[in-house]
């Protein structure tokens, strides 16, 4: 079930960058098209080989939600979607799908404008990811 998983999160990855790419022209595209493929293969083999290290840790199944707000700067004025600012704003959702020990699937939903000045079009993205997370190990409080 979780290399089902895994395989269509990246299927779905490649099929929305493959749309994007597809508004480009016709030379690039190929040279393009190949990159994103071995990108995608690289990241699933890459996800299923730290699961494999993670085989027994317990799955589960809706683990989390996360809901988050941020901002952000752009590197070209005005951002794409703003009239007269660089700064984005960004808002949005993230719900655990299915998680074994430090990798996670997930679906998430992710909303942008402009935070200061007037927006020419708003965008919202939808999506489904694989992560890994690596804990460092950090200081937890209590005694020492």
């Amino acid at each position: 079930m979780t290399y089902i998983i895994i395989t269509i999160a990246a299927w779905l990855t490649a099929t929305a960058i493959n749309a994007a790419i597809n508004r480009r022209n016709a030379a690039r595209q190929k040279q393009a098209q190949r990159g994103i493929n071995m990108a995608a293969a690289g990241t699933m083999l890459a996800v299923l080989i730290l699961m494999a290290l993670d085989a027994r840790a317990e799955s589960r199944w809706l683990p989390y939600t996360e809901v988050f707000f941020g901002v952000d700067a752009t590197t070209i004025y005005p951002a794409p979607q703003c009239t007269d600012d660089r700064i984005v704003s960004n808002l949005g959702v993230e719900q655990g799908i299915w998680q074994n020990g430090h990798t996670s699937v997930f679906l998430k939903y992710q909303h942008h404008s402009c935070a200061f000045g007037f927006d020419t079009r708003l965008y919202d993205g939808y999506g489904l990811g694989v992560k890994y997370r690596i804990d460092w190990g950090g200081y937890t409080g209590g005694n020492r």
